[in-house]
């Protein structure tokens, strides 16, 4: 369990063949989860360095897709995680735990946010197209999801 500013928070990392963010989504029966601090980006690194041994390439998707007004936008407003709006509903305005690949986000076409390993076998956050499963030119497959659930007070 993470104790963020607006509340407690518990994840869990999941894995499979290939998922767009829609089927991640749905698998979750929660919601997905974001990433709030470092220690819940070391939580999700660490569930996912395993990968680096037998394939890269792989992703696990986050919360967050592109603001409507961010779409193909590069302005100040819709820069990093300000082109955002996310989900999870104990995720501080200003989220520490995204951690970007240099030069993302960018204002491509990729209005969901993921993470991978890329090939150097480093780690870090993207844009993707929301509706990516697995895609050769990205060189990604998405075999992993973050869920999150506020925890019921007993």
């Amino acid at each position: 369990m993470y104790f963020r500013p607006a509340g407690p928070w518990c994840m869990a990392f999941y894995t499979g063949s290939c998922f767009n963010k829609t089927q991640a989504q749905s698998n979750c029966k929660g919601q997905l989860s974001g990433l709030d601090s470092d220690d819940e980006y070391a939580y999700l690194k660490g569930n996912t360095a395993r990968w680096t041994n037998y394939t890269q390439f792989s992703g696990a998707w986050l919360d967050g897709q592109r603001k409507s007004e961010c779409v193909g936008q590069t302005t100040d407003a819709c820069q990093g995680i300000k082109a955002f709006q996310f989900t999870d509903p104990t995720l501080s305005a200003n989220p520490a735990g995204y951690h970007f690949n240099p030069g993302k986000p960018d204002a491509t076409s990729g209005d969901c946010l993921g993470y991978r390993v890329n090939a150097d076998k480093t780690f870090g956050v993207e844009n993707f197209p929301c509706d990516t499963a697995s895609n050769a030119t990205l060189n990604i497959c998405f075999q992993g999801y973050l869920c999150g659930v506020a925890p019921i007070p007993v």
